[in-house]
């Protein structure tokens, strides 16, 4: 005789509101966060542009209910935030109307300083100023970029603003009426420009500034090791005077041992070749006072001073390590071991930071049998 077993299903709990913006039109978040334990982004969320309604369904509350963190960010609006949002099995939550209210923004034209026209795909970055220690107190800073992207240092990612013009040269990014920032502009075409930390009027809704950008420069990088070949995989740091010491970039030498950096500034630039290795994100440096493994002076030698000037790409050819290979057999009373970890270490490398790329150590190279 059979039996029948029925399997309840469940599409979840969901949250549904509408949206408008301070005059009462429609406007649908830039994301929705929705999270228990912690606030995902809900890429997946329904945004109806037209009536400003969205839904945000597939919560997974526990069954005596649970607290649902809830916010919305869209640029140009403060975020919105719900408290105490309690979030039942199955149940489904009408937040009603959401009006968001505005924020003030900071309005970045960017135009070519020659010709006067909008730059397109300019990187814009609003940022605090560095901050200024006490005497007696030490600070650790770190600063992070990947193959292809550009470096920044930051500890509070809501605190660094980002953006990129569009067909007219314009950027707007959200900001505090009364703070001090630093703007950055970067474009692959032109030098970049930083305007030193000024302050935001104390009442402003949006505040212009444009930016002029001069013609900028470039290098083409060439490791060769001393045999001729390319050296593939090693990092190319690359800094000048103007820069901060947390502005130092990074690129990584591919399969030819070459890499292009563009949009430069004319003048005096500094180039040298780092460790070689898979990681993709990488810093240069970090300080802590009695660790210091390597002087200042020692630290300076190692770079190789290029002069840029504008519209032209200069080549410059450095010269990587040979590389060598360490073969041998683990074996244990006598036959063949596999599965051992071996590291191999610089002698007197024994530091707390020793063999930890991401914290400025050297990196130790391992294998197992």
């Amino acid at each position: 005789v059979g039996s029948t077993v029925q399997v309840p299903y469940s599409l979840g709990a969901s949250v549904r509101f509408t949206v408008v913006d301070e005059t009462g039109a429609p406007h649908i978040p830039d994301r929705i966060e929705a999270g228990f334990d912690y606030p995902e982004s809900r890429e997946n969320a329904e945004k109806d542009a037209a009536t400003g309604r969205c839904l945000v369904s597939g919560l997974w509350p526990e069954s005596e209910g649970q607290l649902l963190q809830f916010a919305l960010v869209t640029q140009g609006y403060q975020k919105w935030e719900a408290k105490g949002l309690m979030i039942y099995p199955d149940g489904q939550v009408d937040l009603g109307q959401i009006a968001l209210q505005a924020r003030p923004s900071v309005r970045v034209t960017v135009v070519d300083d020659a010709s006067g026209r909008p730059v397109e795909g300019a990187l814009v970055t609003l940022s605090p100023p560095p901050l200024e220690e006490p005497s007696g107190t030490y600070r650790v800073s770190a600063s992070f970029s990947t193959d292809d992207d550009e470096g920044f240092a930051a500890y509070d990612p809501d605190s660094v603003q980002t953006g990129r013009t569009d067909a007219d040269g314009v950027c707007s990014l959200d900001a505090s009426a009364g703070a001090t920032v630093v703007l950055r502009v970067q474009d692959d075409l032109h030098a970049p420009s930083k305007i030193a930390p000024f302050t935001l009027p104390e009442t402003m809704t949006v505040y212009e500034r444009e930016v002029r950008l001069a013609q900028g420069g470039g290098l083409r990088v060439v490791a060769l090791d001393p045999t001729g070949t390319p050296a593939s995989g090693y990092t190319v740091q690359f800094k000048d005077d103007e820069r901060d010491e947390g502005d130092r970039q990074t690129r990584r030498t591919g399969g030819d041992g070459v890499v292009e950096i563009t949009g430069l500034r004319a003048g005096e630039h500094h180039v040298r070749l780092g460790k070689r290795g898979s990681s993709s994100v990488f810093m240069p440096r970090i300080r802590i006072p009695g660790m210091e493994t390597m002087s200042d002076d020692e630290d300076e030698a190692l770079w190789t001073s290029v002069t840029v000037l504008p519209g032209e790409v200069v080549n410059v050819t450095l010269e990587a390590p040979a590389i060598g290979v360490l073969v041998g057999t683990v074996t244990e009373r006598g036959t063949a071991l596999g599965g051992a970890k071996l590291k191999l270490e610089k002698a007197g490398d024994e530091g707390p930071m020793a063999g930890l790329v991401m914290f400025g150590g050297s990196g130790s190279p391992s294998a197992t049998s």
